[in-house]
């Protein structure tokens, strides 16, 4: 049992976040299933891409309030809800195009391990020519998916 007089650092809270999301609790599983329903993929979607909300229902927006999803902004505009589930909801969309990636070798890497620039645009092209359909393909929220390649 860690000591109540050690102070909480920001470095703390990160690892205890961090513990969380990969646990992979009920909670967490049960909100991979309400992204799924398209009722509340109409409103995630956009957000995540920046985009404007067009001809959404109402009820769907109380929706993803009562579940907790979302809120809204007090500067204005509905947001996801906590800072949790800003990094949660765009892992899960990414899992399993994530998990249908090769494994890459560093070829962008001097031989002392420095970056190469020339070569990591040459990788990444190569990278999104072979891959770049395919992966906006795999997922409901295509439109994010150059966001985490």
């Amino acid at each position: 049992m860690p000591d109540p007089a050690t102070p909480i650092t920001p470095a703390h809270v990160d690892q205890a976040k961090e513990l969380l999301i990969q646990r992979q609790d009920t909670h967490l599983d049960s909100l991979v299933e309400r992204l799924r329903e398209p009722r509340v993929r109409r409103i995630i979607e956009p957000i995540l891409a920046g985009l404007t909300l067009e001809n959404v229902a109402p009820d769907d927006i109380r929706f993803v309030q009562d579940l907790g999803l979302c809120r809204m902004d007090p500067a204005g505009g509905l947001v996801v809800a906590n800072p949790i589930y800003q990094e949660v909801i765009p892992r899960v969309l990414a899992n399993a195009p994530q998990a249908s990636l090769p494994i890459i070798a560093p070829t962008w890497l001097t031989p002392d391990g420095k970056l190469d620039p020339a070569k990591l645009l040459e990788a990444f092209l190569a990278f999104w020519k072979q891959h770049g359909q395919p992966l906006l393909k795999s997922t409901h929220y295509h439109e994010i998916a150059p966001t985490w390649c």
